[in-house]
């Protein structure tokens, strides 16, 4: 081989060298774009949290002459996850509680400890039992149906309690969430104890299965609760030495 004709197949090498690295380095950059933007966002895990806060905000007189408790409810969530979350329908629901002695101050530490290994809320103490529990209110929470990555929402709503009726208001916030919601429907029912809920997986001839906690559909579409629960005691705070009337 002439020495003109090693340097025209050393620069054609050469040339096909940088070829082939330019066209490695541009796949290796849709690649690298494709698995940070796409691949890792779409196996992200979703942790959708929630805050509540709630708050006497004053008193106003009813059409009876009744006094009410405003009540004013402020809610947030936030998606801190890299993909978007779909809302289910979502509710707020409070309860007015009773407070009154206790009907055996003896046997109060055993039914603690026998809750407590439950993993059941305490109904009492030694000085107190919860004598009722009344549903006073409840609505939507959110009428959004998506959150999208690193967003956060909030909402206050202001409701209404009849004044010296209950010792203690317990707001509870139940919000439902997927990585996919389509295919999904829920229903809800509003009854004396609380609200009921049914989640359902949509067929393809309409027709609706139940989704159960251990359902694969529940998996699949990346089916989760958030929620929060705050008590607010509604008795008058008494002055320094002096018992509540």
């Amino acid at each position: 081989m002439t020495e003109r004709a090693r340097e025209s197949f050393s620069e054609a090498t050469k040339n096909w060298v940088q070829v082939v690295a330019f066209l490695l380095a541009g796949v290796w950059g849709v690649y690298t774009f494709v698995y940070r933007e796409i691949v890792i966002p779409q196996t992200a895990p979703v942790n959708v949290t929630t805050d509540l806060a709630i708050e006497n905000v004053g008193e106003v007189i009813g059409s009876d002459n009744a006094r009410l408790i405003a009540i004013e409810l402020t809610v947030s969530a936030n998606n801190p996850s890299s993909r978007e979350v779909y809302l289910l329908p979502n509710y707020w629901v409070a309860y007015g509680i009773q407070i009154g002695p206790p009907a055996d101050p003896v046997q109060w530490q055993e039914h603690a400890s026998e809750r407590i290994d439950a993993r059941q809320e305490a109904d009492g103490g030694r000085y107190y039992a919860v004598r009722h529990i009344q549903l006073v209110g409840g609505s939507v929470v959110f009428p959004d149906d998506v959150l999208h990555p690193g967003e956060r929402v909030s909402r206050s709503t202001v409701f209404y309690v009849p004044a010296d009726t209950f010792d203690v208001l317990e707001v509870t916030t139940f919000m439902p969430n997927a990585s996919d919601s389509q295919g999904l429907s829920v229903d809800y029912t509003m009854q004396d104890n609380g609200i009921q809920g049914r989640f359902y997986e949509m067929g393809a001839d309409g027709a609706r299965v139940d989704i159960t906690e251990d359902a694969e559909a529940a998996r699949r579409y990346g089916l989760q609760w958030a929620g929060s629960v705050r008590q607010l005691s509604l008795g008058a705070v008494p002055q320094s030495g002096q018992p509540r009337q």
